[in-house]
């Protein structure tokens, strides 16, 4: 009897774990998928922001093209750390 009893402990064991894999697996998958529409709402969020302190600015006073300059460095300032360490 303790040998079955064991052998239904090991069995339990090694469906446990390869329940646990398998988790792991679809985590791994439906993170995966989900990528493009967390990236496609974070964009939509930046144009958001950008919008509303684009306005702000204008009302307070600032040139358009003062502006679209500012936009440029910024842009230049957050890409380049990305293309310098992807494209070596």
């Amino acid at each position: 009897m303790p040998l079955s009893s064991s052998s239904h402990i090991l069995s339990f064991i090694f469906f446990l774990s390869a329940y646990t894999e398998s988790r792991k697996k679809v985590r791994n998958r439906m993170l995966k998928d989900f990528m493009p529409c967390l990236a496609m709402a974070l964009v939509q969020v930046g144009y958001a922001v950008m919008n509303i302190t684009s306005k702000l600015a204008m009302e307070a006073g600032m040139k358009p093209l003062v502006l679209v300059a500012y936009r440029q460095i910024f842009s230049v300032i957050v890409i380049a750390p990305f293309a310098f360490f992807m494209e070596r």
